[in-house]
């Protein structure tokens, strides 16, 4: 993300009604093109430290990256931390929602896509959302199942938190298990809400198996279940 370009200005700028001559009678030399110039964005201090965070707390757990840790990460001081998260249970909340943001983006690639049917759909969630966790590194996991069996007996806000993004991808999850029930592409003797909770927590527990086993066979597994057992 750092040096994104965020906009870019072309010189002379066409719409001004600049011209060669003009440039010329002036003094300036007039480029032979136009030129653009790509205007950089750095990322700024407070995104450093979450964009790194995260990546940490996903590989080491919450209680093992440090304040230190993480700003070493960061590449910023470690007083800097403390000018932007009143604590590091509200940074917690922050890479939670970070986090989320991409699971969102996910989903409304896969589940939000109605150029596929229903089934499809929840298949190309399954299959894109294997693919992340692999190409992340099996052994990391999914950061939320991870912080949710590490500290959800100790930090009771973030584990309502937690809650709060796992109940919204279930229910995300049921609006497309109720459209396939409707198109009989599944089976409609369980309820939607119902066969949601069992997709997210079949998949859950095979990511944890994938971290152990630091391979996707689990997930194959699951996925290759799921798709028998729901049929109509």
């Amino acid at each position: 993300m750092c040096g994104r370009a965020l906009y870019s200005i072309t010189w002379p700028p066409a719409h001004t009604g600049i011209c060669r001559d003009a440039l010329t009678h002036n003094g300036l030399t007039a480029p032979k093109r136009s030129v653009t110039l790509r205007v950089m964005a750095r990322i700024s201090m407070k995104d450093q430290i979450v964009e790194s965070g995260l990546r940490l707390v996903h590989e080491r757990g919450f209680a093992s990256a440090s304040v230190r840790d993480i700003t070493e990460a960061a590449g910023v001081p470690k007083g800097s931390f403390f000018n932007h998260f009143e604590s590091k249970d509200e940074f917690g909340k922050v890479i939670i929602g970070r986090y989320f943001e991409d699971v969102e983006r996910l989903m409304e690639g896969t589940l939000g896509n109605h150029a596929l049917s229903p089934s499809e759909r929840l298949s190309a969630f399954m299959s894109a959302a294997t693919e992340k966790v692999i190409t992340q590194d099996s052994a990391c996991g999914c950061l939320l199942g991870n912080l949710a069996a590490e500290i959800s007996t100790q930090n009771e806000e973030l584990r309502v938190l937690l809650r709060s993004k796992f109940d919204a991808m279930t229910a995300r999850m049921s609006e497309t298990v109720a459209a396939a029930q409707n198109a009989a592409e599944i089976r409609r003797d369980l309820s939607a809400a119902g066969i949601a909770d069992i997709i997210m927590n079949a998949f859950e527990g095979a990511i944890l198996r994938a971290k152990v086993e630091r391979s996707r066979a689990s997930l194959d597994q699951m996925m290759a279940f799921l798709a028998k057992a729901l049929k109509p």
